[in-house]
């Protein structure tokens, strides 16, 4: 009977430590990410960082950050919300929406802090406008590193395309004149802008447009 309750004492010993051992992993482990199910039998759940559990959660294959529930395959939501993809140090590129009308892509620079990932090279940018019957493409450019990027063309919502101006009035408008004639070769054209504005298509390819 004394070695068959020896036996039993030291089980139980074994057990406790066990679950002391188990129960030092998990308090560990909640100032990680795990994972919980949500519904049993379901392919979704939610990763927990022990701050706030519904940073982020999956659900049918969607993965959701800020919203429990992700209707794509990747579903972001909360305020001016941006997602960024880099490789390694170099500079990223930022999907962002700025909780309005506006949203848009930026390389090299963070839309929030304004910051360069890279000072020695240059920012681009395009963003993308839907507002009440309005919207329209803007592009921009810069040829200067380390120095935020200005707009260069736009496209408005009724196809006006703007090059050097924000408010084209017809299907091209074109504000400022080439430094220099442009380089042409056989048939292949030219547009020819005078100095108010007013462009013709010069097809002969001598480029004589000055």
């Amino acid at each position: 009977m004394k070695k068959k309750a020896l036996k039993v004492s030291i089980l139980m010993i074994i057990y406790l430590s066990l679950f002391l051992l188990c129960l030092t992993a998990s308090l560990a482990l909640a100032e990680k990410v795990v994972v919980i199910p949500l519904n049993s039998g379901k392919s979704s759940g939610k990763f927990v960082d022990g701050n706030n559990p519904n940073d982020a959660v999956y659900t049918e294959g969607n993965v959701g950050i800020g919203t429990t529930t992700p209707d794509t395959r990747l579903h972001v939501n909360g305020l001016a919300p941006q997602i960024k993809i880099e490789q390694g140090d170099n500079m990223g590129m930022y999907f962002w929406q700025n909780g309005g009308s506006h949203a848009g892509i930026d390389i090299n620079r963070d839309p929030q802090t304004y910051l360069f990932d890279d000072s020695n090279l240059t920012h681009a940018r395009i963003s993308f406008a839907g507002e009440d019957s309005d919207s329209y493409l803007m592009f921009y450019t810069a040829n200067t590193n380390n120095v935020h990027a200005t707009e260069q063309m736009r496209i408005d919502k009724d196809g006006n395309l703007g090059v050097g101006t924000m408010n084209p009035l017809s299907k091209l408008a074109v504000s400022g004149l080439p430094t220099s004639p442009p380089d042409v070769s056989g048939n292949a054209g030219v547009v020819c802008v005078t100095n108010d504005g007013n462009f013709w298509l010069d097809n002969d390819g001598t480029a004589d447009c000055l």
